[in-house]
């Protein structure tokens, strides 16, 4: 319910007001948060308010991640593109489970703790590759 309304009401305005690698950054970070403090969460209150940030990072990421897939293609190469990320993020909800599930008997926080991790890793790609090289284009001097 949560990354439904992020997604149908929020999302345009603030695609708008910090662009997509920037709302990438951001959702990854909450996103990488919310799955290492979902194990910590022991009362009822504190685990409905890391799920709904677990909600809004999810809600967040998707459509600016397409969309910038398909502002960054080649106008001949979208759909394949497309069709190639919603592949690999098919791939990730098969392979995901049985990776994070493993992890689990060994000890039931770590499947949180390195899914957050490998969230911050890509956070932090997205702002090294997509926000850094987005605020250096734009500060430079127009020639």
């Amino acid at each position: 319910m949560v990354s439904a309304i992020v997604q149908g009401g929020v999302i345009g305005r603030l695609v708008k007001l910090l662009g997509e690698p920037r709302l990438i950054f951001i959702s990854l970070l909450i996103y990488a948060v919310s799955l290492v403090a979902l194990p910590f969460a022991t009362t009822m209150p504190a685990l409905l308010v890391v799920l709904a940030l677990l909600a809004i990072g999810s809600g967040l990421n998707r459509p600016p991640v397409f969309g910038m897939i398909s502002l960054k293609s080649p106008v001949d190469e979208q759909g394949a593109n497309l069709g190639v990320a919603q592949s690999s993020g098919s791939l990730a909800r098969i392979l995901g489970p049985i990776f994070a599930g493993t992890l689990f008997f060994v000890d039931f926080k770590l499947p949180y703790l390195i899914c957050g991790g490998i969230a911050l890793l890509t956070g932090l790609f997205a702002w090294k590759y997509l926000c850094d090289k987005t605020e250096k284009a734009s500060a430079a001097p127009a020639a």
